[in-house]
């Protein structure tokens, strides 16, 4: 243990240096640094790291939201609206399991994690107070993560994931992970774990933060010349580990969604470049292995949906496999829970006891998932209503002119992103997703808001400037 609490001071250290000694800024830089350094079983008396900093941040959060009155500013309010919507669609599930006894262990489990979830979102909407701030944590998090993606290219290389190694060395539930790097895969020689030690859960961590340094990077200036040559290899080191960890959803899942990011952003030329370049080497690939030991993996990513692309050597996530399994979710639920569910925490009890579900598996993806514990009403209320809840503020911030219309695409590219990975694999690192909701909303409200002060300001000066002239040539 003293190993990763030496770990988190070093971290804590690095942040209040990057910040300047910002400290509540420094705190929810080390809270993400906690989220991507440690893995969930890594304790430091008793909780996980980023558990921690939840809890001390949410409490920070709320003694300078009464003293600062930031529970009544307008924008505070709208975006935890989003957020109280969710939790009460929630807590009104929550007793109506059919499956579950109201508040047993299990449910009580669920419900703690579900808290730790939506702490983020809420000291990040309140903490949040320009956009230096976002800068400051987004750049902080960036550099962390290119060391972080370089070590994980390092471990493919030498088919030795020690960190992991040392984590399963200390925390016994850990066991096993540092295996994944002998698991072959359409070529690659192994699944990258990289810092977290199960590649779904890193390939989609990964996934997002690709949109906090890809949301950074659109906002800096072109002064800024070496932070994006940084952020450009962040970017590419991070792309590099996903593709490793051998996880198609997030790579599906991130060319979607940065694709039809880049119909907006990318200009018709860049983009007329970009397409016949796509489409030259899909034909070349159909046509020749010009993508060598890799070509069945890649083969696979490129047509997700088509089984026979994987000629066997790669599993999961597969088309003909989810529908199976949704053949078998109707007998799993039942008449009885078909309407609101098993309950919260069914799925980890049944895990828990009996191991594997035969057909379900681990119950991956959100959609088996949500019907599952919350029935159909759950999944369409808790899930579909708040995203739509989600890109509907966005809109409405659009609509005010108060953020750009790529900055909505943008939002709506990230939530899209995310949708694709979470019904494909399961709502991995949902708390994160939803604290990256609120920092990159805030940061585009803050840059926005920034950059009309600044016109008004200059267009202040020009009049005053006309004025004095004016002036001058009338007493002439």
């Amino acid at each position: 243990m003293l190993i990763f609490l030496a770990l988190l001071v070093i971290g804590c250290f690095a942040a209040l240096l990057f910040t300047r000694f910002k400290w509540i800024t420094a705190g929810l830089a080390t809270y993400l640094f906690c989220v991507l350094l440690f893995p969930p079983q890594v304790k430091i008396f008793g909780f996980s790291p980023s558990t921690i900093f939840s809890y001390l941040l949410f409490a920070i959060s709320l003694y300078y939201g009464i003293k600062n009155k930031l529970f009544t500013q307008i924008d505070n309010k709208k975006i935890m609206a989003v957020l109280l919507v969710y939790m009460s669609v929630y807590l009104f599930l929550l007793p109506l399991g059919a499956g579950m006894d109201f508040l047993e262990p299990d449910q009580k489990e669920a419900l703690k994690i579900f808290v730790l979830d939506v702490f983020p979102f809420a000291f990040f909407s309140y903490l949040l107070r320009n956009s230096r701030q976002v800068e400051s944590i987004l750049k902080y998090i960036s550099v962390v993560g290119l060391f972080v993606f370089v070590y994980g290219v390092y471990s493919y290389a030498t088919q030795q994931n020690l960190y992991i190694m040392l984590v399963s060395a200390v925390y016994s539930d850990v066991a096993g992970f540092e295996k994944m790097l002998e698991e072959s895969r359409g070529g690659l020689e192994g699944r990258l774990g990289g810092t977290i030690g199960n590649p779904v859960f890193y390939s989609g961590l990964l996934l997002i933060l690709f949109y906090f340094i890809l949301g950074l990077y659109l906002k800096l200036s072109k002064k800024q010349f070496f932070w994006k040559l940084i952020l450009l290899a962040s970017m590419g080191g991070l792309f590099m580990n996903v593709f490793f960890s051998g996880s198609r959803s997030s790579l599906v899942a991130l060319f979607l969604g940065f694709g039809c990011f880049c119909l907006k952003w990318w200009s018709k030329t860049r983009l007329a470049i970009s397409f016949t370049a796509v489409v030259f080497v899909l034909i070349l690939g159909m046509s020749f292995p010009v993508f060598g030991k890799y070509q069945v993996f890649v083969d696979s990513i490129i047509y997700f949906w088509d089984d026979s692309k994987s000629k066997g050597e790669i599993k999961g996530s597969s088309v003909a496999m989810r529908q199976y399994q949704l053949e078998g979710l109707a007998d799993v639920v039942g008449a009885k829970g078909a309407v609101f569910g098993l309950g919260a925490g069914w799925i980890s009890k049944y895990i828990h006891r009996n191991g594997m579900h035969p057909v379900l598996l681990g119950f991956e993806s959100l959609f088996f998932n949500a019907v599952t514990q919350y029935g159909i009403v759950g999944f369409f209320l808790l899930y579909l209503l708040f995203f739509l809840a989600m890109l509907h503020l966005c809109w409405h911030y659009k609509q005010l002119s108060r953020i750009g219309e790529l900055d909505f695409w943008f939002m709506s590219c990230f939530v899209f992103s995310y949708v694709v990975y979470a019904f494909m694999t399961g709502p991995y690192f949902w708390g994160l997703f939803l604290c990256g909701y609120a920092l990159l909303l805030k940061y585009f409200l803050y840059k926005n808001d920034e950059q009309k002060k600044l016109l008004n300001f200059m267009k202040v000066i020009k009049v005053l400037k006309d004025k004095k002239t004016e002036d001058a040539q009338g007493s002439i």
